[in-house]
């Protein structure tokens, strides 16, 4: 099983089959897991070559529920990046700088640019987002994450993993900065 996979099911619960160890997050209800279908986040072509860093959609730049649901979409799209086209420094502008999830999606990423695997679609797609409010500084949101079918390959286009379907429901903290909203933690 690939090494950004797995860091991102466990700590996302992007559902790539670990326990939530090593993850942020407080006193929220436990993730659960079920099979429902998903329409993947849109997405750039699944070249291997490194596209340019995608910038904050407008929408996602709001210190709104409706801005902390388009940033969340953002942040997925930015992992989806990261496994199609991996490159350094892709999620760290995007979150707290102790998000141990976050921590390990970038070690992820890391892993498959030093191993010249990449994915050959998007990773993960949201299903529903349920904006759960502020408190403490933080807006939570429940989050319906999809794993999506989907091949690992090498540099020269050979097999390395083949990626199964999996749906899992998260609990994802961001915290508004003066720069907008990060990634604080993930569960």
């Amino acid at each position: 099983m690939s090494r950004l996979r797995a860091v991102a099911g466990a700590c996302v619960a992007l559902a790539f089959a670990m326990p939530s160890a090593g993850c942020t997050g407080g006193s929220e209800p436990a993730p659960t897991t079920s099979s429902a279908s998903v329409t993947p986040s849109p997405s750039a072509s699944a070249s291997p070559s490194p596209s340019p860093t995608p910038s904050v959609p407008a929408a996602a730049q709001a210190h709104t529920k409706a801005g902390a649901v388009a940033f969340v979409r953002f942040y997925i799209d930015l992992v989806n990046e990261g496994a199609k086209n991996p490159r350094e420094g892709l999620l760290a502008p995007h979150s707290d700088a102790d998000c141990v999830a976050c921590q390990n999606l970038e070690r992820s990423i890391r892993a498959y640019l030093d191993a010249g695997h990449h994915a050959r679609s998007d990773v993960l797609g949201i299903e529903k987002q349920v904006p759960l409010g502020e408190s403490d500084g933080l807006f939570r949101l429940r989050v319906t994450i999809t794993d999506l079918p989907t091949e690992v390959i090498d540099g020269k286009g050979n097999l390395i993993d083949r990626l199964t379907r999996n749906t899992s429901v998260r609990l994802i903290a961001l915290s508004w900065r003066e720069q907008g909203w990060v990634v604080y933690g993930m569960q």
